[in-house]
């Protein structure tokens, strides 16, 4: 490689040309690596490892990453020093990645692992620039939904070819090259249901059926699962990821493990054509991108997607593997480390086998355990997956190491400070992993703090005998003040967040258009919500609703579990007034569900969504089952003034 003028930065590391090394900045950047300095010439073989969240070991670093992994893996075979620089850094876009492989070609590797693609998606929706809205709403006028979809999956494979070409570009005559490409917790996570815009007035006929095949499934009916799901298809012409999760439950269930990966896989892609909603993962349709462009450029991959499913516990890729969607568990990590070593040891000269790395890497210790399963609630919690999902992470953090309860405990408490509990980083002493993640996690904002998360950690401190209070704190704002009139349409007072819910009313995801309508719109069939009180009493709601889109149906009302009223929805706005009393509402958290229950859909006309769209609106493309102008919550003034003496 020819000498050049050194970057004056690599990422956080900035050049001391005093030495020639690279220093990080200081201050606290917990999405990056956490390496002092490296120099700008290695000393013996030189690795650089280059990527996404995954890469960084996400709830397990700094204290075990991949690239720490990888050093234990292959300098056991090596006469001489390997280093591995960890470049990875958490939410890295593909610009991001490109910038730090760009500056990073300078400090003279032997080999490049790039560990990425989870985040490839956003460039298609969330972070889609003009001309991509623009194709995309063309797509739905001239094909429907079933065309944005096809959209999307081409523009993926083409975004993963460039990428591809882009990196082994900048490290010709250079250094080698090694892509490897992520697998997705298939089994074991479970999106948000949506319903596609199908037009035609189809959408009450694909509810229908997406009912009749859950009715299937929960009665243990594989035939009946397969027809209803095949008539779901037909209709909307594969667009249900529900429809091919209940297919893959079919196989799994009579034993075809082949058939049920396939299902599952599909269910995850065709998620493609939802905005807003969706956490990371792979595409299948990035992965065969990558996989051609490798090939073609003469690279080298480690296929993820390949080798993980067999260690899985269901042979499905799940929990065994997985802490969320797409971040590897302890085990998960050093399998994968596992086939990275094996997969790049010839092109650093030495030899390394799944044997001799089982024998050389360390696996994590059970207060990191504690701590990344800590963590895990939180990210589950903030994409409302099940109760039983963050009860699994309870309970694994506190058999992993018992102290981790305190955490959970401060988390419980937090709400009761003075100062928002948003604003404050709980401590966790002894476990530097989750403290480290709970610092990293400031993009969740104020939502973090979950009613179901809650609840899995206060069952799991009464499991362990841990002193708790009957009910957990509740937050100073959540608390209904008597005589005034509380709008619970704010975050707050959300159980579980759902931006594409809140999208428009409030600020959600960075770059969407905000501000431009001021109620909320119901993507998913129960919409929910949750206030305070600091003791029993009456409480009154009146809550203001709409369709949200032409037909008919009703919207039904619970709180903590029981039927509190019904509304008959029309195209104006109608209020719904309601009171309840003890025992149906209770002093601490109180929850309210509202039910959309529609008879008939009729969706806007496609040049319409597509308008929307191309405004960098996303989120039209799923049906809306009714809007909220406003959910109002009071305690009369008499039953707090009474309360009070």
């Amino acid at each position: 490689m020819e000498e050049t003028q050194p970057p004056s930065r690599i990422g956080v590391w900035d050049h001391r040309p005093a030495d020639d090394r690279y220093v990080r900045s200081a201050g606290d950047l917990p999405n990056w690596g956490d390496r002092t300095d490296f120099g700008r010439r290695p000393d013996g073989r030189r690795i650089l490892l280059l990527g996404e969240s995954v890469a960084r070991g996400l709830c397990y670093e700094p204290v075990i990453t991949p690239a720490k992994l990888l050093e234990q893996a292959l300098r056991g075979s090596a006469s001489e020093g390997i280093e591995v620089v960890d470049l990875a850094l958490s939410g890295a876009r593909i610009s991001d990645v490109r910038e730090v492989a760009a500056s990073a070609r300078h400090l003279e590797p032997d080999l490049v692992v790039v560990f990425a693609g989870n985040n490839w998606k956003y460039e298609l929706s969330e972070w889609a620039p003009t001309e991509a809205r623009a194709r995309d709403a063309r797509a739905l006028e001239g094909g429907g939904l079933q065309a944005v979809l096809r959209q999307r999956e081409n523009a993926l494979t083409e975004l993963a070819v460039g990428f591809v070409e882009q990196i082994c570009a900048l490290f010709e005559n250079v250094a080698s090259v090694v892509f490897v490409l992520p697998e997705r917790n298939l089994l074991d996570w479970h999106p948000a249901p949506l319903a596609p815009v199908l037009g035609g007035g189809a959408e009450l006929s694909w509810c229908r059926l997406l009912d009749e095949a859950r009715a299937f499934a929960r009665a243990g009916d594989w035939d009946g699962v397969l027809g209803a799901a095949t008539a779901l298809h037909d209709l909307d012409g594969g667009l249900s990821d529900e429809g091919f999760r209940l297919r893959a439950e079919a196989h799994r269930f009579r034993g075809d493990l082949t058939e049920a990966l396939a299902n599952y896989r599909r269910a995850f892609d065709v998620r493609l054509w939802c905005d807003g909603i969706d956490p990371s993962w792979l595409p299948s349709a990035g992965a065969a991108g990558a996989r051609k462009a490798v090939a073609d450029r003469g690279a080298q991959l480690v296929d993820l997607t390949t080798l993980l499913p067999t260690y899985a516990a269901s042979g499905i890729p799940d929990r065994s593997l997985f802490y969320d969607f797409c971040h590897l568990n302890g085990r998960g990590l050093l399998l994968a480390a596992t086939e990275i070593a094996h997969g790049i040891a010839p092109l650093v000269g030495v030899t390394v086998t799944r044997e001799t790395c089982a024998a050389r890497l360390t696996p994590p210790d059970p207060r990191t355990e504690a701590g990344a399963a800590f963590c895990a609630g939180f990210v589950n919690a903030d994409f409302a997956q099940p109760e039983e999902t963050l009860t699994h992470f309870a309970r694994t953090a506190a058999a992993a190491d018992a102290e981790i309860v305190t955490a959970m405990a401060a988390y419980c408490s937090a709400p009761a400070t003075s100062v928002p509990w948003w604003m404050r980083t709980i401590e966790v002493p002894g476990f530097p992993a989750a403290q480290r993640f709970l610092r990293g996690i400031g993009r969740t904002g104020r939502y973090v703090h979950d009613d179901a998360l809650v609840e899995a950690f206060m069952s799991q401190l009464r499991t362990v005998g841990v002193t708790a209070p009957a009910e957990p704190a509740v937050s100073p704002e959540r608390v209904l003040a008597g005589g005034v009139r509380t709008n619970l349409l704010d975050p707050i007072f959300a159980p579980a967040w759902r931006p594409l819910d809140w999208e428009g009313i409030l600020p959600t995801l960075p770059g969407r258009p905000t501000g431009y309508r001021h109620y909320f719109r119901a993507h998913t069939e129960v919409s929910t919500f949750s206030f305070g009180l600091d003791a029993a009493r009456p409480v009154q709601l009146q809550i203001v609703a709409r369709l949200g889109s032409p037909g008919s149906g009703t919207l039904r009302v619970r709180v903590n579990g029981a039927d509190a009223g019904d509304l008959e929805l029309a195209d104006e706005w109608r209020p719904l007034g309601i009171t309840v009393g003890p025992p149906d509402v209770r002093a601490g958290r109180n929850r309210i569900e509202i039910r959309w229950c529609r008879t008939e859909i009729r969706t806007p006309p496609f040049v319409t969504t597509a308008h929307r769209l191309e405004q960098g609106l996303g989120q039209e493309l799923s049906v809306v089952y009714g809007e909220l102008h406003s959910v109002h919550a009071w305690v009369p003034a008499d039953e707090a003034s009474t309360a009070d003496r």
